[in-house]
């Protein structure tokens, strides 16, 4: 007679072990997910905190392009954001040795050799995580060409309307002689409308590019706009504006009337007059507004500098702008000496401009955080 024997036990058995080797499976799955879980969320915030700090380094050479730090003034004077793309920052500007390849001298904080070349630290935070990088920059100017010898050019009609016993353009500053520039028709009104030596060019194939070249204007306008000098209209233009640096200002809209400017510099005689710079620090004005003017009626207006409309010029009275005065429309000249060119404010605008902060190739570095 055979003996049975009940397997039920064994498969209990096997049945327990099953799930416990679940259990363990799940519970270790589950430690594995947080675990990735964890360093995934760990490398998103390495990554985001490296883009802060090179987002910093970007949004530093912005800054420095608008004030190159080189005083301490300046430096600690630097408007720079602490939040960048999500994350907080925190920055440094160190010199340079001077040598080539550049290395950094943390003992300055600035420029102080005024060579053009400074270290930028940046450290980006993003959660628990940081990240710094280094790189040196370099300023990148560019020289405006500007065409001497100009004291007026017209871009369409222009009426001379001389009055008393100084003629309405002429030149000074050891200039012998000025250019004045007409494409359309001109008017004659006065008898001592050019003084001698002022040579008029009618119907010329001269064009405004000629004399401001249009990377020159194009470079002017970026450095209005780099410092916030670039406006709606002249209301919006702040007095302090008009005589800090650079001197360069853009008017997108409406007119501009040059007796509304404040006073930027040493007023003239008996101190009735309003100077607009001078001829050791002069000014751009630039009107885009092809349908406005720059105007000016009465004599309590002199400036230095050039005065670029892409409209009309309309100056009455006795006004006196030294240097250059360009319009694409229209221009009426009226009174004595309205412009007079001086060779002198057309040099020192000359002085090269930065048109860019720029990585000194090979100098970027990622440093411990």
């Amino acid at each position: 007679m055979k003996r049975l024997q009940s397997e039920g036990g064994s498969t209990l058995i096997l049945v327990v072990g099953v799930v416990a080797t679940l259990a363990i499976l799940s519970s270790a799955m589950v430690a594995l997910a947080v675990n990735v879980q964890h360093n995934t969320m760990t490398d998103r915030m390495q990554t985001t905190a490296f883009t802060v700090a090179e987002a910093g380094v970007d949004t530093m050479q912005s800054v420095l392009w608008r004030t190159w730090p080189s005083t301490q003034a300046l430096r600690d004077g630097l408007q720079v954001p602490t939040s960048v793309a999500g994350g907080s920052l925190t920055w440094a500007v160190y010199d340079d040795d001077g040598l080539t390849p550049p290395g950094i001298r943390r003992t300055y904080t600035f420029d102080q050799n005024l060579n053009g070349v400074v270290w930028i630290e940046s450290r980006g935070v993003y959660g628990q995580r940081a990240a710094k990088v280094m790189v040196c920059v370099r300023q990148v100017p560019t020289s405006l060409n500007i065409l001497g010898n100009v004291a007026i050019y017209t871009q369409s009609d222009m009426t001379l309307n001389g009055a008393g016993s100084q003629p309405v353009v002429a030149f000074e500053g050891g200039a012998t002689g000025a250019s004045v520039y007409v494409r359309g028709h001109l008017t004659w009104n006065g008898s001592t409308d050019l003084a001698t030596g002022v040579v008029l060019n009618p119907d010329t194939t001269m064009t405004i590019p000629d004399i401001v070249p249009d990377e020159t204007l194009l470079a002017l306008i970026r450095t209005a706009e780099a410092a916030g000098k670039r406006y709606v209209n002249q209301a919006a233009v702040p007095a302090a504006a008009w005589s800090s640096s650079p001197r360069v200002i853009v008017i997108n809209q409406g007119n501009v009337d040059l007796k509304a400017i404040p006073n930027t510099d040493t007023p003239g005689s008996g101190g009735t007059l309003t100077t607009i710079w001078s001829e050791a620090n002069p000014g751009v004005l630039i009107l885009l507004n092809t349908a406005g003017k720059v105007y000016v009626s009465g004599n309590s207006v002199i400036g230095y500098g050039i005065v670029y409309s892409l409209g009309n010029i309309d100056f009455s009275g006795n006004p006196t702008w030294h240097g250059m005065v360009l319009g694409s429309g229209t221009s009426v000249l009226s009174g004595t000496r309205a412009v007079v060119y001086n060779p002198n404010v057309i040099a020192n605008l000359n002085q090269p401009i930065i048109l860019s902060v720029q990585q000194v190739a090979n100098t970027w570095r990622e440093l411990k955080p």
